[in-house]
Parts: C-alpha cells; structure tokens; sequence
C-alpha cells in the first residue's frame, strides 16, 4: 500500500490493487428549522452529533469485468449491468468492499461545510457533461490534480474531482445501493450485508417524508427526517437552472432504485444533488455505472 506523494505511488496500479481516497472518522450533526438548514462536522465527539466511521471511496469510476473490477486511471468505466451484478462483483474483492452507498451523503455533507453552494457545478467544474458526448469519457483527467478540488480545464469536455473523487458527477450516473423507493417512499438500509433491490422491509425502513413525484424537474428542497438525519432526498421542485438546488431531479412511480450525478449528456442538470429514480433494478445501460467502496 502507498499513499498519494509517496515514492512507489501510482494512479495505475496492476495486480489487485485499487486506487482509493480514505475518508477518516468524524462527527456530524444536521437539522433544519422552518427557515435554515445546519450542517455541523467535527473531529471531536460533541453533544448531539453522530459518528461517522473511517470509510475509503474508489477514486475513479468501477472499471473492470465481471471477473475483476478495479477503481485506476486510464480505463473506460464499466457500464452496462445492472445494480445487482456491480453488488456482486464489489464483493467479490473482499468482504470489506460494496459499491457506493449511504456514504454519499457523508460526501454531500463535507462538501456543503467546505463550500457553503448547492451550485457544485459552479465551485467544481461542470463535469464531462456537454450534451454534445455518444459515451463516457475514460478515467483519469484529474490525476494533475492530485487530491486537489475542481477541473483541469474548467469545462464541460473534461472530468472534474472532489477531494480525491474524480468523476463524482458527470461522465455517468453512478448506483446507490442500499436505497430502494417505492411509489416515492424511500427505504434505506446501512448494513451492506443485507443490501437487497425492491426490498422494503427489515433492515430497510422507510424514511420519514415522501419523496417529491416530480419528473424531470428543478429541485428546491430536500427532506428531512429526525431519525434518518443524514438521508436527503428532493421534497420539492419548484427552482430553475439558477436557484435553489441548481440540479434536476426524475422519479416514476413503483419499485425504484437510487442513481446520482448525471452523465456525459446532461449540461448544466447534473451536479452532486442530481438524483434519477426512475429505473428498475433490472435497469442497465451505457451511462449507469458504480464506485467502489471500502469500510475500513
């Protein structure tokens, strides 16, 4: 194992060697009132907060087969399966490893303390989005970037990284598993042992609000729950390009599961609030792909 400015690092490690950036533990708090929303990380237990464990996220995109999956630089990303078989084959490295999850909102949260916007496209780069793009671009754009935020270049043609994230939106919709949505409810589980899609019942309990049923829509508001503080999903839809949220949002009705960030085709749409719960779980395709996840 090497670290990032360590002599034997690289970005293109071969053999079973994957390319993470660790999150380490600390403590959050967030709530809202009838006017504000508050976000309180800290290093230290403090009164209120909750722990977030040390977790290590795959820096690019999962590239790889169904044999062997891999998160390194200068690989096209892994799409066309479905949020089932990436399960699979994350597991497959290791009992330590799933695909993205919950985690994701840990991710938004840091991200809110650092820059206090919603606008992500703005303060990082708009991502490999211009509507332009037929496929997703290959990893490894921000590695001059080393764990630095933002973009090469600053526009839609090139990736974009948060803090050792490359690719957290834009280039393609990444799974979230753990999350299932039925007829907009939303159920959440955090024990990735008993990850299952179109499950909504035992580990997987029903947050507290009503997603919004908006198709394709400016989202405005997310929700909130006491007992599941961190889980944000949109409740209302009612901005535009420039306010509020800045991101769209689509939903159906039925049996649904959780895709974030947007792809290569989406312009100014996507963003780290961009949510698509539209697709089943059966649902695969050239833009749907996954990242790795490690719990330390």
């Amino acid at each position: 194992m090497a670290y990032y400015g360590e002599e034997n690092f690289t970005f293109t490690p071969s053999g079973n060697v994957e390319v993470l950036t660790k999150i380490p533990e600390f403590y959050y708090r967030r709530y809202q009132d009838d006017t504000y929303e508050y976000i309180y990380i800290s290093k230290t237990q403090q009164e209120g907060y909750t722990k977030s464990e040390e977790f290590s996220i795959g820096r690019y995109t999962m590239s790889g087969n169904a044999t062997r999956v891999h998160s390194k630089s200068g690989v096209a990303p892994l799409t066309n399966t479905t949020i089932t078989n990436f399960r699979t084959y994350a597991r497959n490295l290791g009992e330590e490893f799933g695909q993205l999850d919950y985690h994701y909102f840990i991710l938004q949260l840091l991200y809110l303390v650092e820059y206090a916007d919603y606008n992500s496209q703005i303060k990082l780069g708009p991502g490999y989005t211009n509507s332009s793009h037929t496929g997703p671009i290959k990893s490894g754009g921000c590695d001059a970037l080393g764990m630095h935020s933002g973009s090469v270049d600053g526009t839609d043609n090139s990736s974009m990284i948060y803090r050792g994230i490359e690719d957290i939106f834009g280039n393609i919709w990444q799974f979230v598993d753990g999350i299932n949505i039925k007829d907009y409810q939303a159920y959440i589980c955090y024990d990735k042992n008993q990850y299952a899609s179109d499950k909504f019942d035992g580990c997987h309990q029903a947050v507290g609000y009503a997603n919004s049923n908006a198709n394709n829509q400016w989202v405005s508001k997310l929700g909130y729950d006491t007992i599941h503080p961190l889980i944000a999903f949109p409740t209302e839809t009612n901005g535009n390009s420039s306010t509020h949220m800045t991101v769209q949002y689509w939903s159906q009705s039925g049996n649904r599961i959780a895709l974030v960030g947007g792809s290569w085709a989406h312009t100014l749409r996507g963003g780290l609030w961009c949510w698509y719960v539209n697709n089943a779980s059966s649902s695969s395709g050239g833009s749907l792909g996954a990242r790795l996840l490690k719990i330390n």
